[in-house]
């Protein structure tokens, strides 16, 4: 009877072992799905930066002195940016935590990238406020 008791007990251990390591493959996954996403993101508004920065430069190589549009544009993309910046620390954040509980290089390797280009947009939006005069 104990041995019985014994082997019901190991077949729920196990059970139990099993719903954990698949609930942590759908949390890891998720995780990277949310990388991805912000990863987008960030192309994307650099990309909408570099054209933007581009189009001022052509702007002032043919003497363009209205730069309300310019200004406009920038604006609307700073407004993007600060409606991002709590989902991208958060990715940040959980990627953070889920290291420290289990190393990945892949998701260390794009949580830097994150960074990265987070810093690098930021200093897109400096340049164009410079170049904007704001």
């Amino acid at each position: 009877m104990a041995f019985l008791d014994r082997v019901s007990l190991r077949e729920r251990l196990d059970e139990t072992l099993q719903r954990s390591r698949d609930d942590t493959d759908r949390q890891l996954e998720a995780l990277h799905t949310e990388v991805r996403g912000i990863q987008t993101w960030l192309q994307d508004m650099s990309a909408q930066l570099e054209l933007l920065a581009v189009t001022v430069e052509d702007g002032y190589q043919q003497g363009v002195s209205d730069l309300t549009g310019y200004r406009q544009t920038l604006q609307r993309l700073q407004h993007t940016i600060r409606e991002h910046q709590v989902p991208v620390q958060v990715v940040l954040q959980k990627g953070k935590r889920h290291l420290d509980h289990q190393p990945d290089v892949c998701l260390q390797t794009e949580l830097k990238n994150i960074q990265y280009f987070w810093d690098l947009l930021q200093g897109k939006v400096s340049y164009l406020q410079e170049a904007l005069g704001e």
